[in-house]
């Protein structure tokens, strides 16, 4: 028999070779769309909602924007916010007079605070310590928490609490080249606010020195610094004869810079301590 020949009409080669061309882009657009799906789902997984672990919440300070009881606002007393912050096993929060805390588990979203404890400061504001009880009765009723990104909210029965990660809603002031007014002073375990007719205020210019001023101005050498505390020098302050209670705050700022000082910043909140003494400031 002769020989059979396969070759195609061209026309029907072309329409092939057109076939097999948009196959290929099919399948390239495919994996390419296969892939950025991939990639959308991984970066929306890290910020939905869900329930926080230890390792989400360790060293973060959180800090209240908004609190409602059955859908309406509740005002925070003195309009300063609620803070909690998780260290390790430790919730330790800051309601409105006195700090609270105790050590913390999680069941999902169900958060347990056993050995809850609070510290005793005899605040003059009442309804500040009447809210110390309120939110240390929601934290032993054991709410829910969810977390996304940098927002935490605790609900408990029509209770819920925003709150925001405080190093995004409020960021740390620095401790050198602030403005720092007195805000309140610590004795022992009592907190005072500032004499009514007296103020003072706190610098640190550059680190190496510190200045003050109240009814009378100082100023001091600073010979060494670290994150946590200061030191120091011998203090040389002007003479005046203040009586009462601007006599009452230099006092208050004399007990405290000298020697070694601690201190902590809250965002806008300077703490110093030292000893049994300390200061409250805040940024102007």
């Amino acid at each position: 028999m002769g020989e059979r020949r396969t070759d195609m009409h061209p026309t029907a080669r072309r329409r092939a070779a057109t076939i097999v061309g948009l196959a290929i882009v099919v399948l390239l657009s495919a994996v390419a769309c296969g892939s950025n799906s991939s990639s959308v789902d991984s970066g929306s997984g890290s910020t939905a909602p869900g329930a926080p672990t230890r390792s989400t919440l360790d060293g973060r300070t959180f800090v209240s924007t908004s609190v409602t009881a059955s859908g309406v606002d509740r005002p925070l007393a003195g309009g300063q916010p609620i803070t909690m912050t998780f260290d390790g096993k430790t919730l330790r929060a800051s309601p409105g007079c006195n700090g609270v805390g105790g050590t913390y588990s999680l069941d999902g979203d169900r958060l347990t605070v056993t050995e809850l404890s609070s510290t005793a400061m005899a605040c003059a504001d009442t309804a500040a310590m009447d809210q110390d009880t309120w939110f240390g009765g929601l934290l032993e009723a054991g709410p829910t928490l969810t977390l996304a990104g940098d927002q935490l909210t605790m609900t408990s029965a029509d209770t819920v609490i925003v709150f925001v990660d405080r190093e995004t809603a409020d960021p740390d002031r620095p401790l050198v080249g602030t403005d720092w007014k007195l805000e309140s002073i610590i004795t022992g375990e009592v907190a005072s606010s500032v004499p009514s007719g007296a103020s003072a205020s706190l610098q640190l210019p550059d680190g190496s020195h510190l200045t003050w001023q109240g009814c009378n101005s100082g100023g001091a050498p600073v010979p060494s610094m670290t994150p946590t505390s200061f030191t120091v020098g011998e203090m040389v302050s002007s003479q005046k004869g203040c009586v009462g209670p601007a006599a009452e705050v230099d006092a208050a700022m004399a007990g405290v810079l000298h020697s070694t000082v601690t201190y902590d910043i809250e965002g806008p909140v300077l703490h110093l301590r030292n000893g049994s003494n300390g200061l409250d400031l805040r940024a102007a």
